[in-house]
């Protein structure tokens, strides 16, 4: 016995969970012990996710019946299995991390494989499992999604290549020059998400800018990094993160220079990823703008999901407001048979306490407002709190989008902490 795969995703490609996403196979219903009787019925579908050689649903495969119309092809669409995986997500990167951390599996991007098994009808009427097939091409999904139709080609931009201006894993997109511009601050922390076929070594490239905006006198600096071993990465690209980086640094000729120091001189920075030192860029250009009257104590960082599986940064810097909200409640309490009036009575006291801050930002463009939606129809946040990444709730009820003129907005922002500062139950 034997089974065809008649049409699956090409080799590497990525393709996202929550379109349609149909792999055919055919079985020749040939049985080894040459008995007419026994045929195939029905196929099972084993999906392997990241090299794993046990299938993740091992235990319940996808069965189908035959395709209608015909007796041995099955159609199996795998979307609704990935797309429900609680794997399809981020672990939360270390903040500070050096800029040689590339290859990682933290970002949302999984590879899949998947394999068939027969399943036989016997003479006796009893099913049994028959051939199994080898594996398809291996192919990645990303935890990302566009609207109707705009799937088609999106996915092709977000693939790093030998060259062309692809993207990292972020929807912060705008024409404009300096509103492509990202603030952060001399002690943040942050990273782009990226996946690739190139196998070669990458090398991070740093400008530094005497100026805002990309302004001023420009200082190079290369890193040459790993070869990519894994499809996806995440590269840290902070001021904190470069900071943590020391040796390696090579100035346009390849030279060794210092370690870069991004100080009260420098104004801006952009990053990109590059062949070699004055060589062929194959990513996008990251730029930020240096933020050195930044206080920890009149602003908020937020790290969020993005729609396209990979974390993204954003700091808070208007007015912030913080309460303690409590909520007592009484119920009775089932009594048991051993119950005594020494005991306290019926009833339990049960009480919440949480903290919940309100925080403004500071005007944002239309291209950074539908940016942020993102963070606030995610359901992965943190507020970063020294070195931790404290994950939150956003209120929805108490969070608004303000538009303070026809191209300029205010978000504010609503959170609790995700766990109570204080839970207890106690008998009365």
């Amino acid at each position: 016995m034997a089974i065809t795969i008649n049409s699956q995703p090409s080799s590497n490609e990525l393709l996202t969970p929550y379109r349609p996403l149909e792999i055919t196979a055919t079985s020749d219903n040939t049985s080894s012990d040459g008995t007419p009787t026994v045929y195939t019925v029905k196929m099972k579908c084993f999906i392997y996710l990241d090299g794993s050689v046990v299938s993740d649903n091992a235990d319940n495969p996808i069965i189908l019946d035959p395709d209608i119309g015909t007796s041995y092809t099955f159609t199996f669409d795998i979307s609704s299995y990935l797309s429900g995986l609680d794997t399809l997500t981020n672990t939360i990167q270390t903040k500070g991390s050096a800029i040689s951390v590339v290859d990682s599996s933290t970002n949302s991007i999984k590879s899949v494989r998947v394999r068939f098994t027969e399943v036989l009808l016997q003479a006796d009427g009893t099913l049994t499992n028959g051939a199994t097939s080898s594996y398809t091409n291996t192919f990645y999904i990303i935890n990302g999604v566009w609207q109707h139709d705009q799937i088609s080609d999106k996915f092709d931009s977000f693939e790093i290549a030998s060259s062309g201006d692809k993207y990292f894993l972020t929807n912060y997109r705008t024409n404009i020059l300096q509103r492509k511009f990202r603030t952060i601050g001399v002690n943040d922390s942050e990273y782009v998400s990226g996946f690739t076929n190139l196998t070669g070594v990458p090398y991070y490239r740093l400008i530094l800018y005497t100026k805002k905006y990309n302004q001023g006198t420009p200082s190079n600096y290369y890193q040459p990094l790993s070869a990519f071993s894994t499809k996806r990465f995440d590269l840290p690209v902070g001021v904190a993160n470069i900071h943590a980086t020391t040796g390696g640094w090579l100035n346009i000729s390849g030279v060794s220079v210092a370690d870069p120091v991004i100080d009260s001189s420098v104004g801006s920075y952009s990053v990109a990823l590059t062949t070699g030192t004055n060589n062929t860029k194959t990513s996008e250009i990251v730029h930020f703008n240096v933020d050195h009257t930044f206080c920890e104590d009149e602003s908020t960082r937020i790290k969020f999901l993005n729609r396209l599986g990979a974390f993204e940064y954003f700091t808070f810097k208007g007015y912030r407001d913080r309460s303690t909200i409590v909520r007592n409640q009484y119920y009775n309490r089932a009594l048991d048979a051993s119950y005594s009036v020494h005991e306290g009575g019926d009833r339990v006291l049960a009480s919440d306490v949480r903290t919940e801050f309100t925080v403004y930002s500071q005007a944002l463009t239309e291209a950074q407002r539908i940016w942020l939606e993102e963070m606030l129809d995610g359901h992965e946040c943190f507020v970063e709190e020294g070195n931790n990444y404290i994950p939150i709730k956003i209120r929805a009820g108490k969070t608004q989008i303000i538009q303070e003129a026809s191209d300029l907005f205010t978000i504010k922002m609503t959170y609790q902490y995700a766990n109570p500062i204080r839970r207890q139950h106690g008998g009365y």
